[in-house]
């Protein structure tokens, strides 16, 4: 919107008044636009929807239409008037409106605003003047203290089935009794709740009350001292009973700090569903965690030991289903000690993640093994195809490189196409795929940190055992053609 006129005042305590000028096109132009939203949408009788004259909306509603245009000319003028000025309203109040300007579609559209800028002063000089910054000390008692009151701020409220204690919240019924064992009218409350040990109940019966269990009943007497704070108690002996309805404990909840799948972060949020294996990173009071831990799965603690029995028995049971040999049609068909230790790793693999109370294996050690074993096996499948892919070369010549580029580059290029538009995956999570299909951690790492976000991950894991698995098959496989 084009401001044909602008002139600025400043005015007392810190105020501007700006009185700027519309031209009559521009004002013509937003009682158009508006009155053309207003054609498609409005519904009159005798009309359909759409098809309503503008005519006809001027003289049913010409008052209130213009009223709105005007609030629209005015919105957008100040925002282009205020676009290039050097002192702008502050944030937490809208400029005002002054008097009530005359708006009309034939001419240029005045109005003038005005509104709170910052005040201008002068820092005087700091030099010469001294503070006295005085000295506090946080100690371990006032830094538990804090944070026993954020707990208690942020604690949840568990149903309890044990005794009641000092801290709970229990719902008691209540009332006096007389001598011979009859309520006293007026004194009977049900459905009373309250935290044990606080006193927050008239009878301030709370240690009567701990050690009872839901559903449990009491009559006991109880003696005030003649300074009670109730008056009508002071100084008496009274019988009372009270039901215990229910025990409730503050549940204090632990925080989730992060969810490991795979070996890899995944992001935490809401559409975020848990799989079995999946560790759970939790933070919280030792009974808290331990209750988290009874309903969702097992502790897993970090170790530096590996569980050895568990490998070296997978690797003995894998070995020695590998070093069986079926015939078929005269052709000897076995998978290795190599393809047998892949399927005893799996399995036990499957164990692991069911029940991962046995099996450990430190995060170095698991690296290790993945890398550097992985790393050997390859080097010992070129070393023995070596002299076969240098005569292939020797014969082929630059044929068999080429060829090597398309294997491994066109079916990359097909998946992501595929992924995206096929499957319609997220970008992120098509590029994590790809790093799984290719068993590239450094890949998934970069993409992860490029992307500042854990999405590709979620892609990541199933093709990377996919692609694990089927490298170290089709290489044996490989291996037994070439030899």
């Amino acid at each position: 919107m084009v401001i044909s006129e602008k002139k600025l005042e400043k005015l007392e305590h810190s105020k501007v008044r700006m009185t700027a000028t519309v031209p009559m096109a521009d004002v013509k132009s937003v009682y158009d636009e508006m009155m053309a939203d207003y054609v498609k949408s409005v519904r009159i009788d005798g009309f359909r929807k759409g098809h309503v004259p503008p005519s006809v909306l001027e003289r049913k509603f010409g008052d209130s239409l213009r009223l709105e245009a005007m609030s629209r000319v005015l919105e957008k003028a100040v925002d282009a008037a205020l676009a290039d000025a050097e002192e702008k309203p502050l944030a937490y109040e809208a400029p005002a409106l002054e008097g009530e300007p005359e708006f009309a579609l034939d001419k240029d559209f005045s109005f003038s605003v005005t509104y709170d800028v910052f005040p201008h002063f002068e820092l005087p000089s700091t030099e010469g003047i001294e503070l006295e910054v005085p000295g506090v000390e946080v100690s371990e008692e006032d830094l538990a203290q804090e944070l026993e009151r954020i707990r208690e701020r942020n604690a949840i409220v568990v149903e309890k089935t044990g005794e009641a204690a000092l801290g709970d919240i229990v719902t008691v019924a209540y009332s006096e009794l007389t001598e011979d064992g009859r309520e006293v009218a007026g004194s009977k409350r049900e459905d009373f709740t309250f935290e044990l040990g606080k006193g927050l109940n008239l009878y301030k019966f709370d240690e009567e009350v701990v050690g009872m269990k839901a559903g449990d009943s009491k009559i006991f007497p109880k003696t005030y001292p003649g300074d009670f704070e109730y008056k009508d108690l002071a100084g008496k002996t009274v019988k009372e009973i009270a039901e215990l309805e229910q025990v409730r404990e503050l549940g204090r909840g632990v925080f989730l700090r992060k969810v490991v799948r795979g070996g890899h972060e995944m992001p935490v949020n809401w559409g975020l569903k848990l799989d079995r294996g999946d560790r759970l990173f939790i933070l919280g009071a030792k009974r808290d965690v331990e209750r988290v831990v009874s309903k969702v799965g097992y502790v897993d603690r970090a170790t530096e030991q590996t569980d050895m029995v568990f490998v070296g028995f997978g690797i003995l049971l894998g070995g020695l289903f590998g070093t069986l040999v079926l015939t078929v049609g005269g052709i000897p068909i076995t998978l290795s000690t190599s393809g047998g230790s892949l399927i005893a790793g799996l399995i036990f693999g499957y164990l692991r993640s069911v029940h991962p109370t046995f099996g450990r294996v430190p995060e170095p050690v698991h690296w290790f093994l993945t890398s550097v074993g992985l790393t050997a096996f390859v080097a010992v499948v070129g070393i023995s195809s070596g002299p076969g892919f240098v005569e292939g070369f020797q014969q082929l010549g630059a044929k068999l490189f080429i060829a090597g580029i398309i294997a491994t580059s066109v079916p990359m290029i097909l998946g992501v196409y595929i992924a995206r538009y096929v499957f319609k995956f997220h970008p992120g999570i098509v590029l994590g795929v790809c790093a799984g299909a290719r068993t590239t951690t450094a890949a998934i790492g970069q993409i992860t940190e490029t992307a500042k976000s854990q999405v590709p991950a979620l892609g990541y894991t199933v093709p990377y055992a996919i692609g694990n698995t089927l490298l170290i098959i089709w290489g044996i496989v490989i291996v037994m053609l070439m030899t």
